[in-house]
């Protein structure tokens, strides 16, 4: 089938020639039950042309639902006795229900949409009486009426409407969502354009926007919007019977019926009470009479096992959650242990544990740099162990490796969290102290000079080492000419070579 396009709901029923219409008995009836001065007599003279309807006003006049005593035979005690609100009801219901099935064919999902209808009918005309609205027959009309834009929707677009059906009528998936996204209207879209086209009142016509969501009703007259609310009311509690995920349906009327009607679990429960026998008996008056309804017990029972398995479901999630946080924490630790060690690799060597030349040069750039911007004082030591070759020519490079790290460790323990101390090379190793005067500086260095003196470093059992360092320093003051790290860096190497030449074991500056 070749889909119609078009940008008004109005222009697609244009181009149906076969559109659904009410009957010409029909649209005379409901005609004349409009008009004030129209008479009982001529009402059940006008429906007696049409023997179906004639047929189904008696038997809905004689049915248990209504209750009447004594037996109706005619049409005009049928009119007096029901009132013209129901009489009305009765026509235009049993010429929707009509076109409900005779455009229902072999689709079994429509079919059970339409008895979802029904039941939606029934239920708004029971919840109307319960909060004691005037017009209960006019929210059962609305309530039937509200699917009927469907019958459009099959018209234009045939076999891809009936997937769509489908879904909602057995994955429970909110049509109206379908529809906008696959379709160029909804069917409540296309339901109120069929129902201006039949000229029917606004009372019938806007409930249908608003059937399925309730937004923008503020702007409504007041008399539609209660309708509204009650169609709205009538399509959730059709979906508790007739719609997977009876929990969630459930749930869902009573928060809305709490919202809308301030109705408290109990009286959703009473409301519910009894409502399949009374179903079923209007159901049987329009023909329905293999409809079948679980009821409201079944159905509680199948939500309490919906929601002790949804429990279950949450709990299995939530300790699965719980695992998977907890392995995650786990996994981001041990990230960032490993993130420190590499991150300590990189910066640091590995055999002083003093930081590295890379990290040395990185550092001393921006320290410097800070130092000159704010005219801060730096100071720079460069020490170099005495004698080292020797050490190693003559107790081995392990012990010269002892020396090192334990000379690192010592310079580690004696300089400040604000300085760096860095291997620079070989037996060399700087130590920058940011924020220290020249007069600072040597202090500091005569301090860690006088530590490595008279540590006892390892070597054998009650046989320890004692080595000595010779040191250079320099200072970036106010006044310096240095101009580099470069400059401050030589600058001090001068003096750590003096020192070695005045005999080691010794500060210059």
């Amino acid at each position: 089938m070749n889909e119609i396009k078009a940008t008004d709901p109005q222009l697609l029923l244009d181009r149906i020639e076969d559109i659904p219409a009410l009957s010409p008995v029909v649209s005379r009836v409901l005609g004349l039950l409009d008009e004030d001065d129209s008479t009982a007599r001529q009402i059940a003279d006008l429906i007696q042309n049409d023997t179906a309807l004639s047929s189904r006003i008696l038997k809905a006049v004689n049915s248990a639902y209504y209750g009447f005593t004594s037996r109706v035979t005619t049409v005009s005690q049928a009119v007096v006795l029901l009132g013209l609100d129901t009489i009305k009801s009765i026509v235009l219901s049993t010429n929707v229900i009509e076109m409900m099935v005779d455009n229902t064919g072999t689709i079994e999902d429509l079919h059970r949409l339409w008895e979802r209808s029904l039941f939606a009918a029934v239920a708004g005309r029971k919840m109307a009486r319960m909060i004691k609205h005037e017009t209960p027959e006019e929210v059962f009309m609305a309530c039937l009426m509200m699917d009927v834009g469907m019958l459009v929707q099959l018209r234009i677009h045939g076999a891809d409407y009936e997937g769509i059906l489908a879904d909602d009528v057995r994955h429970g998936e909110d049509i109206v969502v379908s529809e906008t996204s696959r379709l160029e209207f909804s069917h409540e879209e296309m339901g109120e354009a069929i129902l201006r086209r039949w000229e029917l009142p606004e009372f019938l016509v806007r409930p249908i926007v608003h059937h399925h969501d309730l937004r923008g009703i503020e702007s409504e007259d007041p008399a539609i919007q209660r309708i509204s609310r009650l169609v709205h009311m009538a399509r959730l509690a059709g979906r508790i019977f007739f719609s997977p995920g009876v929990g969630v349906a459930l749930r869902d009327f009573r928060n809305e019926s709490r919202q809308q009607f301030r109705m408290s679990p109990d009286e959703v429960d009473e409301f519910f009470r009894g409502i399949k026998e009374e179903v079923l008996e209007v159901a049987a008056q329009y023909g329905f009479s293999n409809m079948s309804l679980p009821s409201y017990t079944e159905l509680l029972d199948e939500a309490n096992q919906e929601l002790e398995d949804l429990n279950a479901t949450y709990e299995r999630m939530n300790r699965e959650l719980k695992a998977a946080k907890q392995k995650a924490e786990e996994l981001a630790l041990k990230l960032r242990e490993a993130n420190e060690i590499l991150q300590r690799m990189a910066n640091h060597d590995t055999l002083t544990g003093l930081y590295n030349r890379r990290y040395f040069d990185d550092f001393i750039e921006r320290e410097f740099e800070r130092s000159r911007r704010y005219r801060r004082t730096i100071s720079l030591i460069i020490l170099d162990i005495d004698h080292f070759k020797s050490v190693n020519d003559n107790y081995g490079h392990q012990q010269g490796d002892t020396i090192l790290s334990e000379t690192g460790e010592l310079l580690r323990q004696l300089t400040r969290t604000s300085d760096m101390a860095a291997r620079y090379g070989g037996e060399e190793m700087v130590i920058i102290l940011p924020e220290t005067t020249l007069y600072a500086a040597r202090i500091a260095a005569e301090k860690i000079r006088r530590a490595i003196e008279s540590y006892e470093y390892s070597y054998r059992p009650k046989e320890p080492m004692h080595i000595t360092v010779s040191m250079g320093i320099a200072s970036l003051a106010e006044d310096s000419e240095i101009s580099s790290p470069k400059e401050l860096i030589a600058k001090a190497d001068a003096c750590l070579y003096r020192a070695k030449e005045e005999g080691r074991n010794r500060i210059c500056f």
